[in-house]
């Protein structure tokens, strides 16, 4: 069946986002969409960003501290605004990033905004290791930590053995048939 795509703009596997980024043009306009799963996020916009390829990434970034920390430091943070506002427009927030984010593309101006997201991702990240501890995490105990829900992500392959197994199914035992059971009749 024909999907519409051409078969060599289809990019598939764990190195695939690499040949779709490889398949922008830097400098162009052109922009890279990390929308997929956050626990590969780190790898792409660093790709992205030695590319020279402009970069869009859905929150959210990462999946443990290491990942956060991996975000803000490996992008060009220091030479970028990060602060940002929305225009008094009668569009939605999402709308009007969006127009200032193709706007300082079009301008060849920075606009970065990963450092503050990934302050954000750390928050959510925190909770939900307060729940799971049934204690209060601090900020700089999260971002001290060195927990990874998976510590080899940039190696994983389809021969690689996943990080998280499932234990294997027991067999039951052979059911036995119930005998009938015998009832008075009147």
């Amino acid at each position: 069946m024909n999907s519409g795509f051409f078969t060599e703009r289809q990019f598939v596997g764990f190195g695939g986002f690499k040949q779709a980024i490889d398949s922008l043009r830097p400098g162009s306009g052109d922009i890279a969409m990390l929308t997929g799963y956050a626990g590969f996020r780190p790898a792409q916009p660093e790709y992205a960003v030695q590319r020279g390829v402009n970069v869009f990434m859905e929150k959210s970034f990462a999946t443990d501290p290491p990942a956060v920390r991996r975000v803000i430091q490996d992008q060009r943070i220091s030479k970028a605004t990060i602060d940002w506002a929305a225009p008094k427009e009668e569009i939605t927030s999402w709308q009007a990033q969006w127009n200032d984010f193709l706007n300082a593309i079009r301008h060849h101006q920075p606009m970065n905004q990963a450092k503050r997201a990934a302050w954000s991702n750390l928050a959510d990240i925190m909770g939900r290791a307060a729940i799971h501890m049934g204690r209060i995490i601090t900020w700089e105990e999260a971002m001290a930590s060195t927990f990874e829900f998976c510590p080899n992500l940039d190696g994983l392959g389809y021969d690689t053995i996943p990080p998280l197994r499932s234990p294997p199914l027991a067999t039951p035992e052979p059911m036995q048939k119930p005998s009938p059971t015998t009832g008075s009749s009147s």
